[in-house]
């Protein structure tokens, strides 16, 4: 939780996160402005997606009772190297979504996101952007 004060602007901010599981995030983020009365309030979410392995072949309660270790045991901790991407999204009061999806291809590096107004029904999408990057 993050508490933010400027007395000579006259906000205040104050976000909340908290990380449901290993691959989930939520947070909340509240902003107030003393002077005129404005506020806003926002809710978003990280939801990261693993990289597909093989699927089990339903054999590790006959390893685990020969002393052996499962070939297919989820871990605690999640690793940068089993990644494969990440979604996230916004929602605010004023009825804007905000979707981002941030992947990786070997050494390429993209972002695909767009911004929806959903308050009005023809011309919802407000903007839409792609970014790629090289990482040698």
């Amino acid at each position: 939780m993050t508490l933010t004060l400027n007395p000579l602007m006259g906000n205040l901010s104050s976000t909340y996160s908290v990380l449901a599981s290993p691959l989930l995030a939520l947070s909340s983020r509240f902003d107030f402005n003393v002077y005129s009365y404005e506020s806003e309030l926002q809710i978003g979410t990280e939801l990261w997606r693993r990289k597909t392995k093989p699927l089990p072949d339903n054999l590790d309660w006959a390893r685990m009772k020969m002393g052996q270790k499962p070939l297919f045991s989820q871990p605690s901790n999640v690793n940068d190297d089993d990644m494969a991407g990440c979604l996230k999204a916004r929602l605010d009061q004023r009825g804007g979504l905000s979707l981002l999806w941030e992947g990786r291809m070997k050494d390429l590096l993209y972002s695909c996101g767009a911004t929806i107004d959903l308050r009005h029904g023809e011309n919802m999408i407000r903007g839409f952007g792609l970014e790629m990057q090289y990482s040698s």
